[in-house]
């Protein structure tokens, strides 16, 4: 259905994300011009596997017949799977950490400024969104585009620097709103909370750090606690109504090795409350762990949409 909407709009090119792996999705009806696979990492372990071998090897099945692969910078172990299956089916690849390098000039929590060098030079980029895995994202979807020229779909230069600057991505380190500044993110595993603390280190260096926090009872509570509890001062553990949660005493452990300021609400709506009450003007206060919490943060602040 998605497939004839396109076509009746007249779409030139589509990019098709994978729900969920790679190997039984739906859009694997479909002959890709380029595949694309960021980087990869541990989440939906119940599905797709308890290794970055298993895990890669459903998503690798994107790739199909001779249409080249753009890879993002992967764990060795899921590069190799990868890898293997290029091989197999005869794709060209593109590894985007040895044919493109970035330079970041600027960063704040609205975006960053950067150049673009390798098989496309361009300076003075402006990506509106904060961290380097994004600026790895933005690398990986130029490789798309200079891989899928072969094929007719060449993109220039200026195409490429005004579709960065227009990117719209909700909750992805979001400040949406200041004294204290209030940042949305939606890291849910071990991964993403590893670049939500590495964004929040570089930009609020010194400052104090208040997380909300709800996770879904099928994630690795225990990575995400591990990864980001370095760089918070205080935490306020939450549930969203609308998913199976984490038991709060789960999460609790997740973080009990750190020497955090822990307390709980069994609301998100509390959770914000608690939260803003005790953060100061030059205090900043992070909501994550689920796209659910989330959801129910915005609505506590009056936020219909972001």
């Amino acid at each position: 259905l998605a497939l004839e909407c396109f076509a009746a709009a007249g779409c030139e090119a589509a990019a098709l994300e994978a729900g969920l792996g790679g190997r039984y999705d739906a859009t694997t009806a479909c002959d890709p011009v380029v595949a694309v696979l960021t980087p990869i990492s541990y989440d939906h372990m119940d599905i797709l596997g308890e290794t970055l071998a298993a895990i890669a090897g459903e998503k690798a099945m994107i790739i199909k017949g001779q249409a080249p692969a753009a890879l993002a910078p992967q764990p060795d172990e899921a590069r190799a799977v990868l890898l293997d299956r290029c091989r197999a089916v005869g794709a060209p690849v593109v590894r985007v950490e040895e044919e493109y390098r970035w330079t970041r000039h600027e960063e704040s929590p609205d975006g960053q400024k950067f150049d673009l060098n390798g098989r496309r030079e361009i300076s003075g980029l402006f990506l509106p969104l904060s961290g380097e895995h994004q600026l790895v994202n933005a690398a990986t979807a130029v490789a798309a585009l200079d891989a899928a020229s072969a094929f007719g779909l060449g993109v220039p230069d200026a195409a490429v620097r005004a579709g960065l600057a227009s990117v719209r991505w909700p909750a992805r380190f979001q400040r949406v709103r200041r004294s204290p500044d209030v940042i949305l993110d939606g890291a849910h595993n071990a991964a993403s909370a590893a670049f939500l603390r590495e964004t929040i280190l570089r930009l609020y260096s010194g400052r104090r750090v208040t997380a909300v926090v709800g996770l879904g009872a099928d994630k690795d509570v225990e990575g995400f606690g591990r990864e980001l509890a370095s760089c918070l001062s205080r935490l306020v553990i939450t549930r969203s109504r609308a998913m199976k949660a984490a038991e709060v005493a789960r999460v609790r452990a997740a973080f009990a090795g750190s020497d955090l300021d822990i307390g709980e609400a069994a609301e998100v709506a509390v959770a914000m409350e608690k939260a803003l009450a005790g953060a100061g003007p030059d205090e900043v206060v992070v909501v994550t762990g689920s796209f659910y919490v989330i959801s129910e943060a915005m609505a506590a602040l009056g936020i219909s949409a972001v």
